[in-house]
């Protein structure tokens, strides 16, 4: 599970490791309520540098399929809306 930030109205932060779904609140030991913080989140490369123009094996075949991706997404996306459209009219 994923960490969060929390902030409070007056500064004050929590870390807390839960679902991404959650709907918990979170109070302050200061008895304000809290809000997760926007943070940036980290990628592991396995080592490589892609600043440099470096890709690992399996993202740079996603890259070389983008247009064979692509197409296959928006067939896929036409079969589902065809079928719904289908069930939603019975």
């Amino acid at each position: 599970m994923p960490d969060y930030i929390y902030i409070c109205p007056s500064g004050h932060l929590k870390s807390v490791t839960e679902s991404m779904i959650t709907d918990a609140e979170h109070v302050c030991y200061c008895g304000e309520k809290m809000w997760r913080k926007p943070v940036a989140t980290f990628v592991n490369w396995g080592g490589l540098r892609p600043s440099q123009g470096e890709l690992s094996p399996e993202v740079q075949d996603m890259v070389d399929r983008e247009d064979e991706r692509r197409a296959d997404f928006i067939e896929r996306k036409e079969i589902y809306d065809n079928d719904r459209a289908s069930n939603d009219s019975e």
